[in-house]
C-alpha cells in the first residue's frame, strides 16, 4: 500500500502543508520505517523525503530510488534532470 508523506509534517491545518508540492508517496512500511528509525529519517532528509517546517517544497530536490533528482512543483509536476 502507499501513503503519502507530508514532507512538512506536524500537525495542524496549515494551508501550505496541503501543497502538491509537499507530498512523496511512500510505502507504508517505509513510511512507518522512517517514522520509527532515527537513521532511516536522516536519510529521507538527505534524499528530501523530510524537510524543515520552514523550506519551501518546490525548493528541495527529491532524489529517487533510481538516483535521478528532481523538484516537485504544485501543478502535480516535477521539473530537473534524472541522473
Amino acid at each position: 500500500m502507499l501513503v503519502p508523506q507530508h514532507r512538512q509534517g506536524g500537525m495542524g491545518g496549515r494551508k501550505n502543508k496541503h501543497r502538491l508540492s509537499n507530498v512523496v508517496w511512500l510505502c507504508s512500511l517505509t513510511n512507518g520505517d522512517i517514522e520509527s528509525n532515527a537513521e532511516l529519517a536522516a536519510e529521507a532528509r538527505r534524499r528530501g523525503i523530510k524537510i524543515s517546517l520552514h523550506a519551501d517544497p518546490t525548493a528541495v530536490p527529491v532524489e529517487y530510488p533510481d538516483g535521478s533528482v528532481w523538484w516537485l512543483d504544485d501543478e502535480g509536476g516535477k521539473r530537473g534532470q534524472p541522473f
